[in-house]
């Protein structure tokens, strides 16, 4: 092998001149084969320059690397961050491609559907509109033009099918077909609704209506929500009507029923003693749950919690319609008004005392205990304790039930678990809710929490929408009603049940004058009056006065704190007229309208008789006029009309029978539309029993020698109207009309 390297050649010295340097490959032996004579300093040299030529193109190469691979990292870093961007910006612009996708799918679909022409739009399952419960009505919604009779009538007929398969036995459904006109003035059928068929075949029904159903039906069947089957299958848990009537006509009273309260009884009957009564005021709820506790005597005790200013009212019609009238002393019915927390001691150590409790079988001589409202929170425990282990009462009935609305607030809490806890539970209230359907739930759990057992739930269905917070608004209204209304409450407006009563009714709410006013302003009167000789006319008068002005003033907090009360049941729309004679109650009541900030007139002696007839005008007006007038029996008694109002609260007597009259009629007279209800405060023990029997014997004298009547003045018998057969004289032994106002007992 020959081995050439490029070095530089020594030349002889005559070919160095003239001729150029040049590189020529030489092996180590010349042509001759002899050995060539090599330098060997400059190979070293030359082979020296190689290898570190060599060694910076490495090290060159190496930067190189380095340098191209941090390129190459680098590169990759800002791809990575230009692909997440371009990632987002890509999923944002697919997303939004998604979504115009899924628009133009759904236009066209329904585009397709049109030039198609489908027949159905959705079959809803809704709360049946009969009167019987536990039904349910499906309504089928169509797309039907006359060019596809055939494909509506074929739909109809598998929905025929079905309810003939699934409710054969049951056939009382009824089929309705509502028309709608098109263009051309060809009427087609537009819904068609099978109503009250029974709740418990609904899924029977839908099961077949599926499998008789193409994907070219396009059906949607929409259930109803749980808290609507909830309700429906209460149906299945309801008394037979039978065994309602059987126990209506045990009660001894029914007789003195008006038709709308013998409806409201065997409502309450029907569902097993839980359920709502909300009729308006004047109607009678008291009578009707006094009803219904006779009915479940053997549940006995009954615990009715009320406002303060009427646990004297539910003493004395508790007695009245249960105690035969007697006595307290005779009574047969024992009722007990819890007055204070210690009472509620002492009557729970009295009955332990007694061996009255879990396991003695012996009947507590307790029949109704009457607690208020305002201490409920401080005797809950020692309460629940009485009424439950000792009394083992199963009946609870709660008056003016709307101060439960606010489910968050003590007196809440402390009530509603003695509703839940008893067999038998009814709620009270002329107005159930306010303003919002959320202050219907707490009323709603503690009568039936196997319906509504959420909150979030019963919130995100009926109280959506609202701008102030949770559940402070409004939605599906009429679905909430039909619920409502056919699981536990029944409710009745004056004007819908208006034929049934008389034009004006009476009440006496009886109000207790508290010890310590008894004794400084009462007692000391009544001691003086009774050591008066009777020859001392003008002494005794004079104390007359006295007792009347001091019964006024002891009547004070009670009469403020019933105007509280029933400016919070009454609806807005209703107005009130407010009758006093001494200053100290008509000041009483102004100050109740500032504190509870109600507009309202004032008119008495010192108003100028200038500026009265205003003052009327403005309570006649509909929109944003006062909703009270406080008046003075004798200045604003006559002369006046303020039909506008239909409840008149007298907070004391008049000694002139004609003067309760007059300022009666300053709301029942011409133009006045509505039943008239008038309440008298009637503070017992005091001078109010005195002026009451004398009111009783002037007006019967009156009637006797101006219109020729043996047991007194009738003009009020008069007004009623005589095509009205179910019109009755008398609402209840407490609302008296005019002739029964004079009976002598």
């Amino acid at each position: 092998m020959v081995l050439r390297f490029l070095f530089r050649s020594p030349l002889s010295q005559r070919q160095k001149v003239g001729r150029r340097k040049e590189f020529l490959p030489m092996s180590l032996f010349d042509d001759d084969g002899d050995e060539f004579d090599m330098d060997n300093e400059k190979f070293d040299r030359i082979i020296r320059e190689a290898a570190f030529m060599k060694k910076q193109r490495d090290e060159q190469e190496t930067v190189e690397k380095r340098l191209q691979t941090l390129e190459e990292d680098e590169e990759k870093r800002k791809k990575q961050r230009t692909n997440a961007f371009d990632f987002m910006k890509l999923s944002q612009h697919q997303k939004q491609q998604n979504e115009h996708v899924l628009q133009q799918q759904n236009y066209q679909q329904q585009q397709q559907q049109q030039i198609h022409q489908s027949v159905v739009k959705r079959v809803s399952i809704l709360p049946s509109e009969s009167s019987d419960v536990g039904r349910v009505k499906f309504q089928l919604f169509i797309l039907a033009p006359s060019a596809q009779k055939f494909a509506f009538g074929s739909l109809v007929a598998k929905f025929d099918a079905a309810f003939v398969n699934t409710c054969s036995g049951e056939n009382k459904y009824e089929r309705s077909e509502q028309l709608q006109e098109i263009n051309n003035g060809i009427m087609i059928k537009n819904t068609v609704a099978w109503d009250n068929v029974p709740h418990g075949k609904l899924d029977a029904i839908v099961g077949c209506l599926k499998r008789q159903f193409t994907m070219t039906d396009a059906v949607n069947i929409l259930y109803p929500h749980p808290i609507v089957r909830r309700a429906l299958r209460l149906a299945d848990r309801m008394v037979p009507d039978k065994s309602v009537e059987k126990q209506f006509n045990s009660i001894p009273f029914k007789d003195k029923f008006f038709p709308f309260q013998s409806e409201g009884v065997k409502f309450v009957l029907k569902r097993n003693g839980r359920a709502m009564i909300g009729d308006e005021m004047g109607l009678g709820k008291s009578i009707q749950a006094l009803a219904c506790c006779k009915v479940f005597s053997n549940d006995w005790p009954c615990v009715i919690f009320c406002p303060s200013s009427l646990k004297d009212t539910w003493k004395h019609e508790i007695e009245k319609w249960l105690g035969g009238g007697c006595d307290e002393e005779e009574c047969a019915v024992k009722v007990r008004k819890i007055e204070s927390a210690k009472e509620s001691k002492d009557i729970l150590n009295e009955m332990r005392k007694n061996g009255i409790g879990i396991n003695s079988s012996e009947r507590p001589k307790i029949d109704f205990l009457v607690v208020p409202y305002s201490i409920c929170n401080q005797i809950q425990r020692y309460l629940f304790e009485l009424v439950f282990n000792v009394l083992k009462a199963n009946v609870v009935v709660c008056d003016e039930s709307h101060f439960l609305k606010d489910r968050k607030a003590k007196r809440t809490m402390a009530v509603v678990p003695f509703l839940k806890r008893a067999k038998r539970a009814m709620c009270l209230t002329g107005t159930p809710a306010l303003a919002k359907p959320i202050e219907l739930y707490s009323q709603m759990l503690s009568l039936r929490p196997d319906i509504f057992p959420k909150l979030s739930e019963y919130g995100q269905r009926y109280c959506s929408g609202g701008r102030f917070g949770a559940f402070s608004g409004s939605s599906e209204s009429q679905e909430l009603f039909a619920v409502v209304s056919s699981s536990v409450m029944i409710r009745r407006k004056k004007k819908d049940v208006l034929t049934q009563l008389p034009p004006k009714q009476r009440e006496q709410i009886f109000l207790e004058i508290p010890k310590a006013e008894r004794n400084s302003k009462i007692q000391p009167i009544v001691t003086a009056m009774n050591e008066l000789p009777e020859t001392e006319t003008l002494e005794r008068k004079m104390l007359m006065n006295k007792y009347y002005l001091h019964t006024a003033e002891a009547k004070v907090k009670m009469v403020q704190k019933y105007l509280e009360n029933l400016l919070e049941s009454v609806e807005e729309e209703k107005k009130i007229l407010f009758f006093a004679h001494h200053k100290c109650l008509l000041h009483a009541a102004v100050e109740t309208m500032e504190k509870t900030k109600t507009k309202f007139i004032h008119i008495d002696g010192e108003t100028p008789s200038g500026l009265r007839q205003g003052l009327v005008d403005s309570f006649q007006r509909d929109a944003n006029s006062p909703k009270v007038a406080i008046l003075s029996i004798k200045a604003a008694g006559v002369g006046l009309t303020l039909t506008r109002a239909s409840l008149v609260v007298f907070s004391e007597y008049s000694w002139t029978p004609a003067e309760i009259l007059q300022a009666e009629d300053r709301a029942h007279r011409i133009g006045q539309r509505d039943s008239v209800l008038v309440q008298f405060l009637h503070a017992k023990d005091s001078v109010d029993d005195i002026i009451w029997q004398s009111v009783q014997n002037k007006l019967e004298n009156l009637g006797r020698f101006l219109d020729g009547t043996r047991k007194g003045n009738k003009m009020e018998t008069k007004m009623e109207d005589i095509n009205a057969p179910d019109r009755r004289q008398s609402f209840d032994a407490s609302q008296k009309t005019l002739h029964e106002f004079v009976s002598r007992s």
